[in-house]
């Protein structure tokens, strides 16, 4: 095999795992926001012990911003 073919190959598997990391990205935020609603929003999550409603909204927020860089900076490549 040519090494032109071995290189679209290549390329191609690396479009691959770069679409792949981008759409784990976008579910993980998307599970994230919906902690996020829950925790802020909901009824039930209002019953959790305030400190640890807290602390847990404070780590959804960090990983929620986490997320958001990680995706920018994939999509910016």
């Amino acid at each position: 095999m040519s090494r032109a073919f071995t290189k679209d190959d290549d390329d191609a598997a690396l479009m691959r795992e770069r679409d792949d990391e981008l759409r784990r990205l976008r579910e993980w935020l998307a599970l994230q926001e919906k902690k996020k609603r829950f925790l802020e929003e909901d009824p039930k999550g209002r019953t959790i012990d305030e400190v640890q409603r807290a602390a847990w909204l404070e780590s959804v927020r960090a990983d929620i911003a986490k997320t958001l860089k990680q995706l920018e900076e994939l999509e910016k490549n």
